[in-house]
């Protein structure tokens, strides 16, 4: 009989390290999608912050643009006005 039981604990110890290689397996597996995941995150991240900040710029030359404009505009009333009350 100590041999059956030998057997069986032989299988026991066999069965739990496949088991336990199957965990760490799993939990690698688990770790690298995810890793995976992060890194899709972060290039994304990084192209949306790209574009946040090329929009920005884009706007500041348009404001920019926009008060210039305006200046111009108030010139030409101001003239506008003078020559109207020159009259």
């Amino acid at each position: 009989m100590s041999s059956s039981s030998s057997k069986s604990k032989s299988l026991d110890k066999i069965t739990d390290e496949n088991i336990i290689s199957r965990k760490k397996n799993f939990v690698g597996n688990q770790f690298d999608d995810f890793n995976n995941k992060m890194d899709c995150i972060l290039k994304e991240f990084r192209e949306l912050n790209l574009e946040n900040s090329k929009i920005l710029t884009e706007n500041k030359l348009l404001e920019d643009k926009i008060n210039i404009t305006n200046q111009k505009i108030d010139e030409l009333e101001q003239k506008k006005s003078l020559k109207i009350q020159s009259y």
